[in-house]
């Protein structure tokens, strides 16, 4: 096989044989036509047909594509061992290798860009392409894209950690918004970890405070509220040498939302409202908005529904500030707590028509997780109405989207509910409320 690989090869023209190079340095799965035609420096067309002249040569194979996405490409395995050896010696190795990583850096800041405009990110440098090599013009591409290349993403960041750690970081970074929308704790743990050994291999206290913040709030997100005490002290301590403010103050909240999961809601208190004075004193007023997001479960947490209320309206004003960047998703979140906190109080219809638009809002989004918090608190309200029937379809559903998201410590949350409740258990027929 490899020597009918290597007969193969040779009988290439020169634009083939060097989309075949591409598909072996590649690290990820498989390789998309787009990218092919923008490393290698050709048109969509052009890369489609050589990729189909090395199919139709057994030298490449055609992988499964995401409908409406481009198709994509990799080598069969077969030829693994003599690919490598014909790539690794070509004169423009060094060159692919480094136009396929400035491919996937600014797919991923664009695509960073486009989903979350309002994050705080770095300033990055593409080299030997075109700043805007990957067009993502609406929401959706930008997920689509991101969805389709998570796994060759992973793959170029571990590729480069090693040689390039500031480029692979980089990258790592511009993967916020597919946590955020999406979830993949698997995927998020072990990049997370990446980012993490770059920024320490590059000896940079400030890229090594967000990494282990990030690496604290993934923890944290799946029920390791300890460990991610843990890392998030260890990140504020690193913002505190690096003289960074925003970092400080991130770190700190999110050791107290840890505390806070443990059962330490003073502390929490303590903590967060010094974060929302130094949030505001930044003037990132979305990012104090989100702290008073926090203060009011901690109210919540207390018993404290008044406050908490209070709070939520702080926040709500925050969010709507003339200056303010639109943020869609923070907004719903704000909705959903404003929802949970009115169920608390028996206002169920206001409750309903916050929890139901924020609903939309997150599935407008596609973000799952936000789907699950609206959907459990759903839940939360037809038990409160008395709709034992509605309540056991809802939380079901939040139990379905936890999962999905790969979020299993608040899947098992809700599922403990439904075991509490017993909703599928009732004597007698459901009574309806305003649910």
């Amino acid at each position: 096989m490899a020597d009918l690989a290597l007969a193969a090869y040779e009988g290439l023209d020169r634009e083939a044989a060097r989309c075949f190079r591409l598909l072996v340095l590649h690290p990820g799965p498989d390789l998309s036509v787009d990218a092919a035609a923008a490393i290698v420096g050709c048109t969509p067309g052009a890369a489609a047909r050589r990729c189909a002249q090395l199919v139709a040569a057994d030298l490449a194979a055609a992988a499964p594509a995401r409908d409406g996405m481009p198709s994509r490409y990799r080598v069969p395995a077969e030829i693994g061992e003599q690919a490598c050896a014909i790539a690794d010696t070509a004169p423009d190795c060094d060159e692919l290798r480094a136009r396929l990583a400035q491919w996937y850096l600014a797919g991923a800041h664009t695509a960073d860009e486009v989903l979350t405009p309002w994050r705080r990110r770095d300033r990055i440098q593409i080299t030997g392409l075109p700043a805007d090599v990957v067009r993502l013009p609406s929401y959706d591409a930008a997920l689509e894209w991101l969805e389709a290349e998570k796994d060759s993403l992973a793959a170029v960041v571990t590729d480069l950690a090693d040689q390039q750690p500031l480029l692979a970081w980089q990258i790592a970074d511009a993967l916020s918004p597919l946590y955020l929308l999406r979830g993949t704790p698997v995927l998020r743990r072990r990049l997370e970890q990446n980012a993490l050994d770059c920024a320490e291999q590059l000896a940079d206290p400030r890229r090594t405070a967000q990494a282990l913040l990030r690496y604290g709030e993934a923890l944290h997100e799946h029920g390791e509220p300890a460990q991610a005490l843990a890392l998030l002290r260890a990140s504020r301590d690193a913002a505190t040498r690096s003289h960074d403010m925003w970092g400080i103050a991130a770190a700190t909240e999110a050791m107290a939302i840890a505390a806070s999961s443990m059962g330490a809601h003073d502390e929490a208190y303590y903590l967060l409202t010094p974060q929302r004075a130094a949030f505001m004193h930044l003037g990132d007023l979305r990012r104090a908005a989100v702290t008073d997001l926090h203060i009011a479960a901690v109210h919540h947490a207390r018993g404290e529904i008044d406050q908490a209320i209070a709070v939520l309206a702080d926040a709500e004003t925050l969010l709507h500030a003339p200056d303010a960047a639109p943020d869609p998703y923070t907004q719903a979140m704000v909705d959903i707590a404003r929802g949970r906190t009115l169920i608390a109080r028996g206002e169920h219809e206001t409750a309903r028509e916050l929890l139901v638009g924020a609903l939309i809002t997150m599935t407008t989004l596609h973000a799952l997780a936000g789907q699950a918090h609206a959907m459990h608190h759903l839940g939360e309200l037809a038990l409160a109405c008395g709709d034992t029937a509605l309540a056991q379809t809802r939380l079901h559903s939040a139990v379905r989207l936890f999962t999905a998201c790969g979020n299993d410590y608040q899947a098992a949350v809700v599922a403990r509910l439904i075991a509490a409740r017993h909703p599928d258990s009732g004597s007698g027929p459901a009574t309806r409320g305003s649910a």
